[in-house]
């Protein structure tokens, strides 16, 4: 959220952000059996609306830490080349 707030994101956009991102849980099913949830400490929620753009919103800290390294990136998907 702290990166967020330096782009300039804040009040209720902040704040809906926040209950978007916590108190989550997942569990997975297959079949018939259910494995046993867990909470998400990091990341944003798969196939979510907002994920890629906050993906960009984190990712720019990276791509200013990679001096003379050729980044490509669409969406969720980066490509690294030394």
């Amino acid at each position: 959220m702290c990166n967020l707030h330096s782009h300039g994101l804040r009040g209720r956009t902040s704040f809906a952000l926040q209950n978007i991102l916590s108190d989550r849980f997942v569990r997975v099913l297959y079949k018939d059996h259910v494995a046993e949830g867990l909470s998400p400490e990091e990341g944003t929620p798969s196939a979510g609306i907002l994920s890629p753009l906050l993906w960009n919103f984190y990712f720019r800290k990276v791509a200013e830490a990679a001096k003379g390294v050729l980044l490509n990136h669409h969406a969720l998907d980066l490509l690294i080349m030394l």
